[in-house]
């Protein structure tokens, strides 16, 4: 295997072992997985009662961390049952290809690390892991993380929230909600890739509505004429088609891309 090759719309995009590739993705990469997408027709955020911004925030996370497990139980339903599909599978194998690569990501499921993606920035965090503040204050960081495979849901604290099994407080989620602080030794990471050309980005999946998502494919294109390819734009919300980087564009979802788009030699 020597090469990647993209066949889209008469355009034939080739990426080698010379190259460093840059993956952003969001929801859509994972809907074939199983899981719901966050707004638009059976997201995770269309019915709940009250907004998502007030539901999922920062102050419910730190003082009423029930509210937040009960938005996020429907993730949590089958979650180690959730399998990587071809999209999470085929970046993983360009990424064994490539001088170097990153994956940046909104996603929250794992998929990515669970298919074989190394450089995986989980920018909102990573449901494999729940975190207990009152062991991370009295014992430490590395006794505050759990697995959340080793943790009873069913067990609660006084404000609905799954119980630490050492200490009885209450069990937070590892993600960023909104108006939360994203984790800077994260954002440090994304930096340090891209200080050096990057040849392609793929974005998958994500409307693009957070400027960080969209600020790298920016500067990619500024610093490196970096090609992009913008696999499953959004109709709603479309940040791409409004400025005037030249992409290539899959109006397809990620898992008919991956599948019928792309083939290695």
């Amino acid at each position: 295997m020597k090469k990647a090759v993209i066949s889209l719309n008469d355009n034939e995009i080739e990426i080698s072992n010379s190259d460093r590739v840059l993956f952003i993705t969001g929801a859509g990469i994972s809907v074939a997985s199983g899981l719901p997408t966050y707004r638009g027709e059976g997201g995770l955020y269309t019915n709940q009662k009250g907004k998502i911004e007030h539901l999922l925030s920062a102050f419910n996370m730190d003082k009423r961390p029930g509210v937040i497990w009960d938005v996020i139980s429907p993730l949590l339903k089958g979650y180690e049952s959730y399998k990587p599909n071809i999209a999470h599978t085929q970046i993983a194998q360009i990424q064994k290809l490539v001088k170097d690569s990153c994956v940046f990501t909104q996603q929250v499921d794992n998929l990515h690390q669970k298919a074989g993606s190394e450089n995986v920035i989980d920018i909102h965090g990573n449901l494999s892991v729940v975190y207990c503040k009152n062991c991370i204050n009295v014992r430490g960081i590395k006794h505050g993380y759990i697995p959340i495979s080793d943790i009873d849901l069913n067990i609660k604290t006084k404000r609905n929230a799954p119980a630490c099994s050492f200490c009885k407080s209450d069990l937070r989620p590892n993600i960023v909600p909104f108006n939360g602080m994203l984790d800077m030794e994260k954002i440090y990471l994304l930096e340090d890739f891209l200080r050096e050309p990057v040849s392609h980005v793929f974005v998958i999946g994500t409307s693009l509505q957070f400027p960080y998502m969209e600020e790298p494919i920016r500067g990619c294109h500024k610093a490196y004429n970096a090609k992009i390819i913008y696999v499953e734009p959004s109709d709603a919300f479309d940040v791409l088609s409004q400025t005037n980087i030249p992409h290539y564009r899959a109006k397809m979802t990620s898992s008919e891309f991956f599948e019928n788009c792309l083939r290695f030699e």
